[in-house]
């Protein structure tokens, strides 16, 4: 997310922090402790631990899932955006889902390819969107605490602004967590599933060199992440956006060296989390008032303590269950013929589509470098002072 310059009037009573240095520490820096709760999981009783992992699965899964969605429909300051992008917003969703019915729902006997062999294409696609989608939020993270400190120096154009310094911040994204994340998923095996579509994914590579690799990764990492920290040291960027960075490089290097199982909910739930904090945030700062039943309705719901959160969170327990439908379908691979009903396909096409209209909303709610995306978000994100209770708008309900 690029963010461009805007000015307000209060900028001198902005702070760094997106919420304050405790709600960060829960929601955006929650790579520093995620690693360490789950790994005291492991001291538990074997009984708990599936339900803990399970619990936390079912609560933030679908509700992160969800969260962009909330903000495009449930928050009247985006309103206008999404009636100035019906495109974007309606049409494209509608689109890949009659693309994803098409190639996934047609039996054999009418589309002449391996069932199997379609799930996994999708699969493939929707795991390499979702490591751009997940480099893509911490890049955005980064770029909301660059926005917020110039907020708070009042300075018009630092240093650690210019162009040159966001590449380097995508680059760092980009290969700590999709490079670092793509290799040992390949390690641990997590193509296995679709080897029906090329087998070179799967087979669990380095298995028999993995401690050498671990130690040059290892190396790697911490020569880098030193490298980019004195960097932002020397540019004096804020404590919020040096904190997030390592929190980057404590991820991918405790990935390393814990278990497979703890590598992949460390990864997800941290994504989670900055997901539902963002949205919790944004939508608890919503005050602009329309004269209808569903925006009066959601108004009240978002000024409510965690209303929004809560919400999300109810629609995750009811959803999980059949949203789940891909996981199932992708066990039977790499055999070419999965088994299973109409209805267990069509689930898994909702599913997949779910997973690809979050990336699509995502980036629709905060490409920041659009100026309407700024108008809506700015107040809800990048300023201090709350916006006003709006008189009634005459602007027709969406």
């Amino acid at each position: 997310m690029l963010l461009r310059a805007q000015s307000f009037s209060q900028r001198s009573t902005a702070q760094p922090w997106i919420t304050s240095w405790r709600g960060d520490l829960t929601w955006f820096l929650s790579g520093f402790w995620l690693p360490l709760v789950l790994v005291l999981t492991l001291f538990l009783p074997e009984l708990w631990q599936e339900p803990l992992l399970w619990g936390v699965t079912l609560c933030f899964w679908i509700a992160h899932r969800l969260s962009s969605m909330y903000l495009a429909w449930c928050v009247n300051e985006y309103r206008d955006v999404v009636r100035q992008r019906p495109g974007y917003f309606v049409g494209l969703p509608l689109v890949l889902l009659l693309g994803l019915a098409c190639w996934l729902l047609p039996p054999e006997s009418v589309l002449p390819l391996p069932r199997g062999w379609r799930f996994a294409t999708v699969a493939v696609i929707d795991y390499f969107w979702a490591l751009y989608h997940f480099s893509r939020q911490h890049y955005g993270v980064l770029s909301i605490y660059r926005h917020r400190q110039r907020q708070s120096e009042s300075v018009p154009e630092p240093s650690y602004r210019r162009p040159s310094y966001r590449r380097q911040d995508w680059m760092i994204c980009l290969w700590v967590s999709g490079g670092v994340g793509l290799l040992m998923d390949l390690h641990y095996g997590a193509f296995d599933p679709v080897s029906v579509w090329s087998g070179w994914l799967s087979g669990g590579l380095w298995t028999g060199q993995m401690g050498w690799f671990k130690g040059m990764l290892s190396a790697c990492l911490m020569g880098f992440g030193w490298v980019s920290w004195r960097r932002y040291q020397r540019t004096a960027q804020s404590l919020p956006r040096q904190l997030y960075l390592l929190s980057l490089f404590w991820l991918a290097l405790t990935a390393l060296y814990i278990p497979p199982v703890l590598y992949f909910m460390v990864l997800q739930v941290q994504h989670w989390l900055v997901s539902l904090g963002l949205t919790q945030f944004m939508a608890s700062r919503s005050r602009r008032v329309y004269p209808d039943l569903w925006a009066r309705t959601w108004l009240w719901v978002n000024q409510r303590p965690w209303g929004a959160l809560m919400v999300l969170m109810v629609l995750s327990l009811g959803l999980t269950r059949f949203l789940e439908a891909d996981a199932q379908v992708l066990e039977q691979l790499p055999g070419r013929t999965v088994q299973g009903s109409w209805g267990l396909y069509a689930l898994a096409t909702l599913a997949f589509w779910s997973a690809a209209v979050h990336y699509l909303y995502d980036r629709g709610v905060f490409h920041f470098s659009d100026a309407q995306v700024r108008q809506a978000a700015g107040p809800l994100l990048l300023s201090d002072v709350l916006p006003t209770r709006e008189a009634k708008s005459s602007t027709p309900s969406l």
